[in-house]
């Protein structure tokens, strides 16, 4: 058998089994399945008495539903896994409710969201905000990659449109000379300031509630972040952004950009579709490659531009670290 014929099995069969799971996860929640075992891990026969269903056709189905990571077996039981438990209820449908319009964006151009709607408003960003968590693999490959605490230590860190500011956080709790300023709306900045209470840095953090693309710090930084946030923008206000960053950057300063630019061939698909679904739901942002990023930092006064593939997960991930031009 030739490879190309090999390749067509195999990419069948990936298409097979990506439907697959996706049939019988939505089956599963319309049965309630998973509402069923948030209350507790239980048998086959205990589910197959509470929902009405049949048992061996049951087990089957749940051994399959065991692949999707939503639920996990232990012995003769089964329970909700950790993502199970962790995943809003009103994303378990996995993108039933913005799919169904897809078709429309597709003829006609048009986003779902208003363009008016604020990007935290809209379901997009909720979405975006229920994800965070996911950050923190990312957060402690950083520590690595930037060397926090060693060759960089006692900086004033900025994070900008910082959410809960995993990124920051991490940083500020391995190094207890560093100084955080964190910045994004009122909302955002409580979820911040729990996640720095909760690590015991808030008293070395400063909460400022300012549009990120357009704010003073009223000090030079040392570093400043942007994790993961380039949905948010249009090419306008990014720029905005950028420029206003390197203004406000010590001579020797640096800005780390986390995004969803991988370049690994795992992560082709994953960036792919995030760029699609950007575009699709939220009200003005589009995804942005390395190459695109990097001539953005150029063009608003950056240099020097290095980047690296995250290799933690969820691996979709790259970084960009560039210096501020001295001229």
């Amino acid at each position: 058998m030739s490879d190309s014929q090999q390749k067509t099995i195999e990419t069948y069969q990936k298409l097979v089994n990506a439907s697959a799971l996706m049939q019988t996860f939505a089956i599963g929640r319309r049965l309630g399945v998973f509402y069923l075992l948030v209350q507790g891990q239980k048998s086959v026969s205990e589910m197959a008495n509470a929902l009405g269903l049949v048992e061996r056709p049951l087990e089957l189905f749940l051994d399959q539903l065991v692949e999707t990571g939503y639920i996990e077996r232990y012995g003769e039981d089964y329970a909700i896994s950790v993502l199970g438990k962790m995943l809003p209820d009103e994303l378990a449908d996995l993108g039933d409710r913005y799919y169904s319009r897809m078709e429309s964006w597709l003829r006609t151009g048009d986003r779902i969201e208003d363009p008016e709607t604020p990007f935290d408003d809209s379901d997009f960003g909720r979405e975006k905000r229920a994800f965070e968590w996911m950050t923190t693999p990312n957060a402690l490959e950083m520590l690595q990659i930037l060397n926090i605490g060693q060759s960089r230590k006692g900086m004033k860190v900025v994070e900008l449109s910082c959410g809960s500011a995993v990124m920051s956080s991490a940083f500020g709790y391995h190094d207890p000379e560093m100084k955080v300023c964190l910045v994004d709306n009122s909302e955002n900045l409580a979820r911040a300031r729990e996640t720095a209470e909760s690590i015991g840095i808030a008293e070395r953090c400063q909460f400022i509630e300012a549009d990120p693309t357009v704010v003073d710090f009223q000090f030079k930084a040392d570093l400043i972040v942007l994790s993961c946030q380039l949905c948010r923008f249009d090419d306008v206000a990014l720029k905005s952004l950028l420029k206003n960053a390197a203004g406000q950057l010590q001579k020797s300063g640096e800005i780390v950009i986390v995004d969803e630019f991988s370049e690994t061939p795992e992560a082709r698909f994953s960036n792919r579709n995030a760029a699609l679904l950007t575009e699709f739901r939220s009200p003005l942002g589009r995804q942005r490659d390395r190459k695109q990023v990097t001539d953005l930092l150029y063009a608003c006064g950056f240099v020097d531009a290095l980047y690296s593939d995250l290799r933690s997960a969820p691996g979709t991930r790259g970084v960009l670290v560039a210096g501020v031009s001295k001229v």
